[in-house]
């Protein structure tokens, strides 16, 4: 009977070793490029379909017989692939990755997911368009000072800031935080929960 566990074990691990060495497989689809340039390329944008994520960089073809270009993150501000628009934001302080556009107002957000096998890791990004300052977290992340730090980014907005830091909102509430400070600069009539 032990036998039969370890030959079984031994089969599904290497399976799984097999299965996890495989390749990502990239699909090209219709989009565009903009550098920072702002050269903009048109031809055929590939993701990570399987991971349903997107590289950390772009892989770009002006047609399916043309050379393969890969750019970084740093290398361009955005590419589109069909209708799906991926900017350039920072990670970290090190790092540049693509993000999806959540809400286009004058506190933007962003989404990242970063995907594997073993791993995957979601980062939201928050940006101010009137100075371009930025706030960034990784969603239930115990050891990020979340509520210290959102409610000082949104300091100016100072009922919807205490409300954070006395966590009637927190990281659940993201995208009620951000609609309700995009409110407040336009000066919209609101409600806050208490």
């Amino acid at each position: 009977m032990k036998s039969l566990i370890a030959l079984f074990f031994l089969f599904f691990g290497t399976f799984c070793l097999k299965t996890n060495a495989q390749k990502v497989k990239l699909g090209f689809q219709n989009g565009y490029v903009v550098k920072n340039d702002n050269d903009t390329l048109y031809g055929l944008v590939a993701i990570a379909a399987e991971l349903r994520g997107v590289f950390e960089d772009v892989r770009f073809k002006v047609s399916e017989k043309s050379e393969l270009n890969i750019f970084s993150a740093k290398e361009v501000k955005s590419f589109c692939i069909i209708d799906d628009i991926y900017f350039s934001k920072p990670v970290n302080d090190k790092k540049m990755a693509f993000f999806t556009l959540l809400v286009n107002d004058s506190l933007c957000m962003y989404k990242h997911f970063s995907g594997g096998w073993n791993t995957s890791k979601t980062y939201i990004l928050l940006e101010k368009k009137v100075d371009g300052s930025l706030f960034s977290y990784v969603p239930d992340n115990f050891f990020f000072p979340f509520r210290k730090k959102l409610s000082e980014f949104l300091k100016d907005d100072a009922e919807l800031s205490q409300k954070i830091k006395s966590n009637v909102y927190n990281q659940t509430h993201i995208n009620k935080i951000v609609r309700l400070y995009n409110e407040y600069l336009k000066g919209k009539e609101r409600k806050l929960d208490y």
